[in-house]
């Protein structure tokens, strides 16, 4: 027999501890299979959304963030209201690590303390710069109810799990995700009921093609990888959501008061070390930018909860361990 764990749930402890009745539903997997009626209502042809980009930040004296936005925007009706699809190809730039050989060598990560210390690589980290592209596929797809009075007044963002690749055919072009004759044809049931319950949503789209990627990164000796992928960046997802709060103080007047990351496996991750890694998941403002998380059957178990003391990890070593 087989036995099924239910995802973690964890909620922050910035700034308030509340869980969601929505999440009730989906730890329970609880999903009704309502009609689904949605219509083309018309798309505009694409254009520039750099209005919404996040700015940029400044690392080791240069500009690192979201560069380009390209949108196209469809309007569509379910469960007897009307949403706006906002197709977002977002390209930029992030920094990072990489191994050059060993376990996780083709993963671009922010934070290689998770990635190559507890996936065991003792292998030398490089320090570089990664280009992520709209045309290879990386994207948002927000989706929103048109009538302010329908919003909740909080936000999903999602995160799929590894094996995207433009390269290997599983992972579109920003522009190629939408079926205009059915713009919920690529939304999960999660994202779904999400909708219905009044939230905003932000699926995004990023190369994790485990043994490979499409995102080109750029060394500090000038050695150019072209083949490298971005699943343990938990900063890209970050950016995205906050690419949602611009979307949505500008179309509903304000952002959101709650954010919350849905992910599995590979998506289940990155959010793991969002929530372990101390000041990553805090803004400028030092508020919370997550405020919990629905993380769903994270890959490998991973990653795990760290401590460090005297330059070790101490947090699962026995009392007599310790020097």
């Amino acid at each position: 027999m087989f036995a099924l764990s239910a995802p973690e749930v964890t909620f922050m402890r910035c700034p308030v501890l509340r869980i969601l009745p929505a999440c009730f539903a989906l730890l329970a997997g609880v999903f009704l299979a309502l009609p689904l009626a949605a219509q083309e209502a018309g798309n505009s042809a694409a254009r520039s959304c750099n209005e919404f980009l996040v700015p940029k930040q400044t690392i080791r004296g240069k500009q690192i963030g979201q560069e380009d936005c390209k949108l196209i925007e469809t309007d569509f009706s379910h469960a007897g209201r009307r949403f706006r699809r906002m197709d977002m190809g977002v390209s930029g730039t992030i920094d990072g690590y990489l191994a050059k050989e060993g376990r996780y060598n083709f993963y671009f990560g922010s934070n290689p303390e998770f990635t190559y210390a507890q996936g065991g690589n003792r292998n030398p980290l490089f320090y570089g710069i990664g280009r992520y592209d709209a045309e290879k596929g990386s994207a948002v797809v927000f989706l929103y109810p048109l009538d302010a009075a329908a919003w909740n007044g909080k936000m999903f963002v999602t995160a799929h799990g590894a094996g995207r690749s433009f390269v290997r055919g599983t992972l579109k072009r920003w522009d190629q995700n939408l079926n205009p004759g059915n713009p919920l044809s690529d939304i999960s049931k999660y994202e779904r009921l999400m909708l219905e319950k009044g939230y905003a949503v932000a699926k995004t789209f990023r190369s994790t093609l485990m043994e490979g990627g499409d995102t080109v990164v750029t060394l500090e000796d000038g050695t150019v990888l072209n083949d490298r992928n971005v699943t343990e960046q938990p900063r890209l997802i970050l950016g995205f959501a906050k690419l949602g709060w611009n979307v949505l103080e500008r179309r509903l007047g304000r952002r959101p008061s709650r954010t919350y990351w849905y992910g599995h496996s590979g998506g289940a991750r990155p959010g793991r070390i969002a929530n372990f890694q101390p000041g990553l998941n805090l803004g400028p403002d030092g508020k919370c930018i997550i405020d919990g998380f629905i993380l769903d059957d994270a890959g490998s178990g991973l990653w795990l909860p760290i401590v460090m003391k005297n330059g070790r990890d101490v947090l699962f070593t026995d009392q007599e361990e310790l020097p």
